[in-house]
């Protein structure tokens, strides 16, 4: 398994969001292109992270766990990355 940083916050985004179309247009990705990612990475994973009825999206049981590792993870990693600016900017 390969789960990008790329790939969860993407997850986290069509999370948020509710829906496809919206997380595409937060992130300024085409929706296309979200669709395939989230694909990919369920299928790395082995789950399915969204349920799909009726137009609406749910996070499935595998969905909602990752969905609060990836709060944190990004949360972590946003963190580092300002952490390591400030070392370039001394």
């Amino acid at each position: 398994m390969a789960m990008t940083i790329h790939q969860m916050r993407i997850f986290w985004a069509v999370s948020q969001a509710r829906s496809y179309t919206k997380a595409s247009k937060i992130l300024g990705l085409a929706q296309p292109s979200l669709s395939q990612q989230i694909t990919k990475l369920e299928d790395e994973l082995g789950s399915k992270l969204f349920s799909r009825i009726a137009g609406k999206i749910e996070l499935t049981d595998a969905g909602q766990f990752l969905y609060a590792k990836a709060e944190n993870i990004l949360a972590n990693f946003e963190e580092t990355e300002e952490g390591l600016k400030e070392f370039s900017q001394k």
